[in-house]
């Protein structure tokens, strides 16, 4: 994912966006024909001394040349959009309701989800939406339930797709190579409180020690499914007796290869564990599997 290819959602650079008139003008064209006039005399007389006076003019010519496109090319976008925006207003789907099209939206996004190992995907993905017209990007773009499922897999841009999720719960997914390359385990932590869903592969000890210190330190308010997936290994820390606080919402809890003492059953709806992949002396007793599942 270029930075061309992400629509952005950040205003004009401030240097291109506070004059309207900035960068063109007919002082401009008065600049470069003086700078013409200079250069050429100066390549006629021949003499370096008569040339001294036309380089400040040439140079504030390039630079007031390589300076004029950029603002016009920052002008064009906005007038581009809306004329494109009154052609498809007349299209029957822009009579749907907003709430409507929302649903739909949604719909698309469960069926199109980002894939965070993949990274971002536009034509395959929900975004694709965005970039239909005007309408559709703005109504995306005032959906934070699509963006907070998907937000780890921005990847390097993560960070600027947060506050698009408007105070949501977070779906946590650090699954995947892309994921696991752009977001580092202390950016968990201070988005734990915010998680509905977290499902993270395991793989050093520093990632056993992030978990624990996540879901073992304090009661998360907003936690219903959490899904760890370990890899096998001997060099790996099993977390010795650590026990997991009470999330009060916590309906779901899967633990492959890693074992956290569950909470209190009142709340589970599932547990499903799976320890064949840790070796013998990794792997919890019988006893203490049995009073888990108590």
């Amino acid at each position: 994912m270029s930075g061309r290819e992400f629509p952005s959602i950040l205003p004009i650079p401030q240097e291109l966006s506070n004059d309207p008139h900035s960068g063109f003008s007919m002082n401009i064209c008065e600049t470069l024909l003086q700078a013409d006039r200079a250069s050429k005399a100066a390549l006629a007389a021949g003499n370096p001394l008569d040339s001294t006076g036309s380089i400040p003019l040439l140079d504030g010519s390039i630079d007031s040349i390589e300076t004029t496109p950029q603002v016009l090319r920052s002008r064009s976008p906005p007038p581009r959009a809306l004329d494109n925006e009154t052609m498809n207003a007349d299209a029957p789907i822009s009579r749907l309701p907003t709430e409507l099209i929302h649903y739909i939206f949604r719909y698309d996004a469960d069926e199109h989800r980002i894939d965070c190992g993949e990274g971002l995907s536009i034509k395959t993905s929900w975004f694709r939406l965005a970039r239909v017209c005007r309408v559709w990007r703005c109504v995306v773009f005032n959906m934070p339930d699509l963006w907070r499922d998907d937000i780890f897999s921005f990847r390097e841009k993560w960070m600027d797709i947060l506050p698009l999720t408007k105070g949501l719960p977070l779906n946590l997914r650090l699954v995947g190579t892309s994921a696991l390359k752009f977001v580092g385990r202390h950016d968990v932590v201070p988005l734990a409180p915010r998680a509905y869903n977290i499902r993270a592969e395991i793989r050093g000890n520093q990632d056993v020690r992030t978990l624990v210190d996540v879901l073992c330190s304090e009661p998360l308010p907003h936690l219903q499914t959490v899904t760890l997936l370990g890899t096998r290994t001997r060099k790996r820390e099993q977390p010795a007796a650590a026990k997991m606080a009470r999330h009060p919402h916590l309906h779901f809890l899967t633990l492959n290869n890693i074992y956290l003492e569950p909470p209190p059953q009142g709340a589970l709806y599932t547990l499903q564990l799976d320890m064949t992949g840790l070796y013998d002396e990794k792997k919890p007793s019988l006893d203490t599997i049995l009073k888990a599942l108590k």
